[in-house]
């Protein structure tokens, strides 16, 4: 009986820790995916600030759907990125092969926020994509864009961290220890409070296996 008791308490700490796991990651994806959109959406208003205009100052119109297009994809990616994990807490064992699975499209994601940040890095000018702005062209910033980009690189590297924070979680996640758990979202936080902007982002290419 007192064995039957042991089993029946160890299956039930278990199961409170998967669960508590569950949900810690789920809370954890959604602040990551809505950081992301938030940070994508003035990446997206640069990109379209900075398009080439005719003599009369339009910009072209095929130019700016293109650009609308491609981070309305972008967008879509971390929506369905979100999805995968909406019932997680209910089938929290059941989920296990498929948050493993998540990990590979994850560190895509991460790939190219770092893309856009390396993108920002540089103090006096934006190059873009080649399809969007001819091979060569450097667009110079005023004082208050110059601001923009600034923030923007900063939005995009909160989002970054909280992706390696939800990557961590990832590769834990079917190890329902909720106190390593907590200390990797604790040392998070702490890096999410108190960021440090002039960090070599390399750091986070490495983690992730190199460039996009």
């Amino acid at each position: 009986m007192k064995k039957l008791i042991i089993i029946f308490l160890s299956v039930l700490f278990i199961t409170s820790c998967a669960h508590e796991a569950a949900e810690k990651l789920k809370n954890s994806i959604d602040d990551y995916c809505n950081s992301s959109i938030s940070a994508l959406s003035q990446v997206e208003l640069i990109y379209l600030k900075m398009l080439p205009v005719d003599k009369e100052g339009n910009i072209d119109n095929t130019a700016k759907f293109e650009v609308i297009n491609h981070f309305n994809k972008i967008e879509a990616a971390y929506k369905s990125y979100k999805n995968i994990f909406e019932k997680l807490e209910s089938g929290y064992f059941l989920a296990a092969p498929t948050v493993k699975k998540s990990k590979q499209i994850l560190e895509k994601l991460i790939k190219q926020q770092v893309y856009f940040y390396q993108l920002l890095d540089q103090p006096n000018s934006i190059y873009f994509f080649s399809d969007h702005i001819k091979e060569g062209s450097v667009v110079d910033l005023s004082e208050s864009e110059e601001n923009i980009r600034i923030d923007t690189q900063k939005l995009l590297y909160s989002a970054i961290l909280k992706g390696l924070l939800v990557l961590e979680l990832v590769e834990n996640y079917n190890k329902f220890d909720i106190s390593s758990i907590n200390n990797i979202i604790s040392d998070y936080k702490i890096k999410l409070n108190n960021p440090d902007f002039s960090e070599n982002i390399n750091f986070i290419i490495n983690k992730i296996g190199g460039s996009k």
